[in-house]
């Protein structure tokens, strides 16, 4: 329990940013068309998320492993930008009432929980992994 005890809002945070984006990408490979990058940008993420908790309970001093939660942002954003041009052909049938809802239902499902994932991630970076173990040197 003491790995858990110095971690801040962020951490949790970017726990459940993981798995809102481990979630998308099963969502996201039941929708009709898809391509394989952002499947890959998706699970990335994840592994990400795991290296960082990895690596905060191996060396807790490291300094770059804030730097993750950018990335997994960056990552999940570019995963939901791109996702959309897969779909643009869908949508548009939905629009004109060719096709009904539920052909692009996965893929909205799936675009919704990739941009929480993105925000979470976002608001996380802000407060990093963990609170400043820091010594007062002021005192002696």
């Amino acid at each position: 329990m003491g790995y858990l005890k110095n971690k801040t809002f962020g951490f949790y945070l970017s726990f459940v940013a993981a798995i809102l984006a481990l979630i998308g990408f099963v969502m996201y490979r039941q929708a009709g068309h898809t391509e394989a990058y952002i499947e890959v940008l998706l699970l990335v993420t994840v592994v990400l998320q795991i290296l960082a908790m990895i690596v905060l309970k191996v060396a807790p001093d490291f300094k770059w492993t804030s730097l993750l939660l950018t990335a997994n942002a960056i990552l999940t954003a570019a995963a939901l930008v791109n996702s959309f041009y897969t779909q643009v052909d869908f949508i548009g049938y939905v629009v004109s009432g060719l096709y009904e809802f539920a052909t692009i239902k996965k893929f909205i499902i799936s675009a919704v929980l990739m941009a929480l994932s993105m925000i979470a991630y976002i608001v996380s970076s802000y407060s990093g992994f963990q609170k400043c173990t820091c010594k007062d040197e002021t005192k002696a």
